[in-house]
């Protein structure tokens, strides 16, 4: 048995290679295209991330300034600052802590979104390879044994001495591969 080569790069040109050249382009375009979307919906994430940021630091400001504004009416109590610091210090807390938990849970989707792409990425990928090296099996089980009959038929009407080969087991057209070797075989005897 003749080991396999592949034939899809052969100049000859069939329109079944055209046809694997367009499965074959749809499957890498249809990579990148996804993976243009995913590389869009992360940074739309960094943004948010941004944001985040930004919000964190607003907050830390806001914190210094109620407990600068707490620990002053505290120092002073005859003033008009100490009226309700103690409601102001535990509404302050309560609001922190919801401010907290909202940014915990942004964080939180961002970094699921961040492993499902990451994840979905690695699965698309793989599978259009697996069906990319199945296309190139199955097309090479059709383009193989009708490049051979061609070179068959062609040196036979060239009248240069034929080479058979036996067919390769998988190959598709085995019967008329047969039919064409025993045809020139019985037109030279």
């Amino acid at each position: 048995m003749s080991p396999r080569r592949f034939f899809l790069l052969n100049p000859v040109n069939y329109k079944v290679k055209k046809i694997f050249w367009v499965v074959a382009f749809c499957l890498i375009s249809n990579i990148l295209i996804f993976l243009a979307s995913a590389y869009f919906i992360t940074n739309e994430y960094k943004g948010e991330s941004d944001s985040l940021v930004m919000l964190k630091s607003a907050i830390d400001t806001e914190n210094q300034l109620v407990s600068r504004y707490i620990k002053a009416a505290v120092e002073n109590p005859s003033s008009i600052l100490s009226e309700d610091t103690e409601k102001m210090s535990a509404e302050h807390k309560q609001s922190l802590g919801i401010i907290d938990s909202h940014i915990k849970s942004i964080e939180n989707r961002k970094n699921s979104v961040n492993r499902f792409f990451s994840g979905f990425i690695v699965i698309v990928t793989m599978i259009t390879l697996i069906l990319f090296l199945i296309i190139v099996m199955i097309f090479s089980k059709i383009i193989g044994p009708i490049y051979h009959i061609n070179h068959i038929i062609t040196d036979y009407l060239k009248g240069e001495e034929v080479h058979f080969r036996p067919i390769r087991e998988g190959d598709e057209f085995e019967e008329l591969y047969t039919n064409v070797v025993h045809l020139i075989e019985k037109k030279e005897k």
